[in-house]
């Protein structure tokens, strides 16, 4: 009988445990990431950076991104790779804009590892000096974390982003986009929605916006359209937005601060890019007087949902999407 028990708590532990596995679980690949709601796969070849691949159940694990690598860059004509985690200093560059991640990726590396069974996390180190004069020759480091478990249901459609900008060589005068999320607009992300100071929200078809729309401020030589409104300050969110289907990407960020812990203003860039064919809406941070100078840390969520109405009248979050940076992890590791 004792035997006939001690089997019995054996399979019960068993089952048990792969029902737990079942539910959720991090893997982590060479180049890969592998969650319960997400798969999502870097770039095999020096562009470490490049996120090429990014699945996500709530979309039938269908690829969200699409990338555009051209020919090598060639003197002042040189067009950029495209890809979901890019950094660009407007304009594009290939009408004079500066790369901070993207071609030209001289130093990198990509190292991910498993924080115990329901976390992940992912560092990347690129530095793009190999297409002058668009590289932007900044030694920039990003880090991922990603969380699957079953006690932090907020946490499984999201993914945290922090990203560092060594500028302690030479000051960097020039606004720049720290991260670059892109969504395939043939897959209909072709809206952009975000909170104004009215307390209403704003839509911004970015096929409106060849060169980039933004706001207040329209920086001198950056080719940029005035929004209409502009992106509430007290509200650092965005949504990436597919208007047929009603599903989307919250894109939020913590405050950045720069030298001596100043904080670093920033608002919305409204964009798309033709050769990736994708929205490549983000954040875009203002050049303090004098430049950029030591290390700039930017540290921004990124939130799927499916099927939400969005109401002018309301700046609610969709569920799950809320308060995104309390599960931030990302300490500053070398």
């Amino acid at each position: 009988m004792k035997e006939f028990f001690r089997h019995l708590a054996f399979q019960w532990l068993m089952a048990f445990g792969l029902s737990l596995s079942l539910v959720a679980q991090v893997t982590v690949l060479p180049r890969t990431v592998i969650t319960d709601r997400f798969t999502i796969t870097w770039s095999s070849d020096a562009n470490t950076e490049a996120i090429t691949s990014l699945e996500w159940a709530g979309l039938q694990n269908q690829n969200l991104t699409n990338s555009f690598f051209p020919a090598l860059c060639i003197g002042a004509e040189n067009v950029q790779d495209e890809y979901f985690g890019n950094s660009w200093a407007p304009p594009d560059p290939q009408s004079g804009g500066f790369v901070l991640v993207g071609g030209g990726t001289t130093e990198q590396s990509w190292l991910g590892k498993t924080l115990g069974r329901f976390a992940a996390k992912v560092t990347v180190h690129s530095d793009s000096t190999g297409c002058p004069p668009s590289s932007a020759g900044v030694p920039v480091k990003t880090q991922y974390r990603f969380l699957d478990s079953p006690k932090s249901e907020e946490g499984s459609d999201v993914f945290l982003v922090r990203r560092s900008f060594d500028f302690e060589t030479t000051a960097f005068a020039h606004n720049f986009r720290p991260y670059i999320p892109r969504l395939a607009l043939n897959l209909g992300f072709t809206e952009v929605i975000y909170p104004t100071a009215n307390g209403g929200l704003t839509t911004v078809n970015v096929l409106d916006c060849p060169l980039g729309c933004t706001g207040p401020i329209v920086p001198e030589g950056s080719n940029a359209s005035p929004l209409g409104e502009s992106l509430d300050p007290k509200r650092n969110w965005f949504v990436i937005h597919d208007p047929v289907n009603g599903t989307g990407l919250v894109v939020s960020r913590a405050r950045s601060s720069g030298e001596n812990d100043k904080p670093i203003a920033a608002q919305l860039w409204v964009d798309n890019d033709a050769g990736s064919n994708t929205n490549a809406s983000s954040f875009l941070l203002l050049s303090p007087s004098g430049g950029f100078r030591d290390r700039v840390t930017e540290k921004e969520s990124l939130c799927f949902f499916v099927s939400i109405t969005w109401s002018a009248a309301t700046q609610t979050l969709p569920p799950g999407c809320q308060n995104q940076h309390k599960h931030d992890g990302n300490e500053d590791e070398h």
